[in-house]
This record gives C-alpha cells, structure tokens and sequence, in this order.
C-alpha cells in the first residue's frame, strides 16, 4: 500500500519496473488498499506470498500476520532488524532475505539463489508445520493485553 494508501496513483514499484521493462510483464503494482476480506481472498487463491519490507528498521508490514495464517510459504524481503523477519523465520512460515537499511546488495547478490531456493522450498513446505504458538504472541489479543499491563503499570 506504500506511502500513499488512498491514492489509486500512488505507484511506488511502476516508475522502477519501467525503467528495466518489466512493467505489464513481469511486475505490476495495485498501489490502492485492498480492504481486508479481498486480502484473504487474495491470499487463498496464491501458492505463496511475497512480502516486501523497507528500508526502516522499525517497519513491519501488517499482512505478514494474514500471511502466516494463509498457511501459504511466504517469500519475504525484510529489514535485518524487522519484527516481520523473527515472525516469519522463528513460525517455519517462509524464508527471509535480510538486509541492512543502507546497504542494499545482499538482495541483488542474494536474489537468484534466493528464489530457487524458495521454489524448491514451496515443493516441501508444510502448513501443519508452521508454529502458530509462537506466533500466537503477535497476535491482537496478546498485544492489547500488554498494552493494558503497561497502563496498569503506568497507573501505579
């Protein structure tokens, strides 16, 4: 959804994509919010999901969540420091191409590889295998109760 959500023309990947003529082809980018049921239904018609983080460390892209429960490998690209990259890696949901935030060229010396191995990975990936204990500690229900303990703690 990038920096503009809203916008319907709010392209971050295109102007990128047309510069190595792959715009239309290859890549394509709906820059618009997909309301959350046409997600889920995006995520169940998929044979993996691809997550794209950023170059800020603190980020952590929302789907990742709906991603891990699509039970659905995930092919993510994330910020060595991005909660999204220990979610993805410490389930078994996926596999995780790190990179630091200023340096950029462990994605283009890595990519390749990186997605053959991912392709052969999706041949063996196990839905029933992914940790869904672990990740139950992202979940909603386990934030909002440590936001409440921290209020409470604040109160004191």
């Amino acid at each position: 959804t990038g920096k503009s959500p809203n916008d319907p023309f709010g392209y971050n990947i295109k102007p990128i994509a047309e510069k190595y003529s792959l715009w239309g082809s290859i890549v394509f980018e709906y820059p618009a919010r997909i309301p959350y049921l046409d997600v889920l239904i995006h995520l169940e018609a998929v044979d993996g999901v691809f997550i794209l983080g950023s170059t800020e460390p603190h980020y952590t892209p929302s789907k990742v969540y709906q991603g891990v429960l699509s039970a659905k490998p995930i092919l993510a690209v994330l910020h060595e420091e991005s909660t999204a990259a220990e979610v993805v890696n410490k389930s078994g949901s996926g596999m995780v191409l790190k990179f630091n935030g200023e340096d950029l060229t462990a994605i283009k010396d890595n990519w390749i590889n990186y997605f053959v191995d991912f392709k052969n990975y999706m041949k063996t990936f196990d839905p029933t295998r992914v940790d869904k204990v672990l990740f139950s500690k992202y979940s909603a229900k386990e934030v909002t109760c440590e936001l409440a303990q921290l209020l409470n703690q604040a109160i004191k």
